[in-house]
């Protein structure tokens, strides 16, 4: 009798540290995948950064663009017929995100990719500002505005992008207000841009 006490025992002990084992197990894999996820969105907004900082810089190269010999004819016929095969596609919203950061030399690397991308970042802008517009709000309307003024307008010769003092005065609004809707913008349009990679879902 004693001898089964013990045997049932050792095996509700085992049964409980293979069940604690699982658990834990479970709660280290899901930690690691939360991360995963976080860092993906961190890179996202980073790079989506990295777009509209260079955005007048690329805007230039895709409106003074020369073909080489070899990739005109196609480039130029997938560009009219707005033609995006796998492989751009896969570029545009995959490559940057996963294993490396965002160079800009990456996208000025083929001269179609650096159009195309320039016509992605316009639409979804125009998206954005749709939505900020829709708002009907003073927010709104101070959201896109600032978004062009740091990163769409084309500057004249010797003018520079405005600071964050020059913005609070033009909106009225406190500098930590104009932190807040750049920050807002950019991760507004790291999804219109990226797709749902830019975005962090954490586990409810």
């Amino acid at each position: 009798m004693e001898q089964m006490d013990i045997k049932q025992l050792l095996q509700t002990v085992a049964q409980k540290a293979a069940e604690t084992g699982a658990d834990a197990a479970m709660k280290h894999l899901e930690a690691e995948r939360r991360k995963k996820a976080q860092l993906k969105a961190d890179r996202r907004l980073n790079n989506c950064e990295v777009l509209l900082k260079n955005y007048r810089n690329l805007k230039k190269a895709a409106e003074n663009a020369v073909f080489d010999a070899e990739s005109a004819q196609d480039g130029i016929r997938r560009m009219d017929e707005d033609i995006l095969e796998t492989e751009d596609i896969r570029w545009l919203m995959n490559e940057w995100g996963t294993d490396r950061e965002l160079t800009v030399n990456a996208i000025m690397d083929k001269t179609y990719r650096t159009i195309l991308m320039v016509r992605h970042i316009d639409t979804m802008v125009d998206a954005f500002r749709q939505d900020c517009l829709n708002m009907g709000t003073a927010s709104g309307e101070r959201r896109i505005g600032i978004l062009e003024d740091l990163y769409l307008n084309p500057l004249k010769e010797g003018e520079d992008i405005p600071t964050q003092k020059q913005l609070s005065e033009k909106y009225s609004v406190a500098e930590s207000m104009i932190t807040q809707d750049k920050k807002y913008d950019i991760e507004q349009l790291s999804v219109l841009i990226f797709g749902m990679d830019g975005v962090y879902l954490p586990s409810v």
